[in-house]
């Protein structure tokens, strides 16, 4: 599944170059890095506890996608009632006006937000305008998240499923991570080139789920006792236990 993404402008060419958007599992949060797999100084457990970054759960969500850098750096102050910013990438001049006018920040009205219970103040959720263009093959929609696991601790990115087969311009609003002040201002800075949005590929309508709510069923059970003995006898390792259930006897280095 393949995610196009284009300037909107020949002008906004260069962002792409400097920034380009990169494979999530090459662009990892500096923690999940750092962090060692085992945590060897716990005897109780012996030398194979998993720190997080083994939760499969975890990595998964962490590896699968695409990253997409801040094309600028964008300075916000804000309080309750007002709100102000700066990024510099639009204080550049270009020779097609349009590109000049590019309104790079905009607010949605409080009216839009209303009853969300978002931090966004009194004048509503501020969004990015982007300045690409995004577009999928047919049948593939793009899912655009907040980078959480790069532990950002200023805005938080409002989550959304976009049909990129159809539609190509996508924004992004935004909420402060905490309430804005009553008295006195707070200001944040996103800087160019950190993380700013996960995009993962979808298939459109593949499935429409529903909930069953089944008896207790023993022989499942019993099955799912036997699964877990069977990863608990071999260190809790999940990529040899993903190997035992597809029936591999091939041994995927962890």
């Amino acid at each position: 599944m393949n995610i196009n993404i284009y300037p909107l402008f020949e002008e906004f060419s260069d962002l792409l170059k400097l920034y380009p958007p990169v494979k999530a599992r090459d662009f990892l949060p500096d923690w999940y890095k750092k962090q060692p797999k085992f945590n060897r100084e716990d005897l109780f457990f012996g030398p194979t506890v998993p720190g997080a970054k083994m939760c499969p759960a975890l990595t998964y969500e962490i590896t699968e996608g695409i990253i997409l850098p801040a094309w600028s750096d964008v300075i916000i102050r804000y309080n309750n009632n007002k709100v102000r910013w700066h990024c510099p990438v639009g204080d550049i001049t270009y020779n097609n006006p349009h590109a000049n006018e590019f309104e790079w920040l905009s607010t949605h009205v409080s009216s839009q937000t209303d009853e969300m219970g978002l931090n966004v103040g009194t004048y509503g959720a501020i969004k990015l305008n982007s300045p690409y263009l995004i577009q999928t093959d047919n049948g593939i929609h793009t899912k655009f998240t907040d980078v959480t696991h790069h532990l950002r601790k200023d805005v938080r990115f409002i989550s959304g499923t976009v049909e990129t087969d159809i539609w190509h311009m996508v924004n992004f609003p935004f909420e402060f991570t905490k309430p804005p002040l009553e008295v006195g201002d707070d200001t944040v800075i996103i800087k160019a080139g950190d993380p700013l949005l996960m995009l993962t590929p979808v298939v459109a309508n593949k499935i429409k789920p529903t909930v069953t709510i089944k008896e207790y069923n023993q022989d499942f059970i019993d099955r799912f006792r036997l699964d877990e003995l069977k990863q608990r006898s071999q260190s809790l390792s999940w990529v040899r236990y993903k190997q035992y259930k597809k029936g591999s006897s091939e041994y995927e280095e962890e």
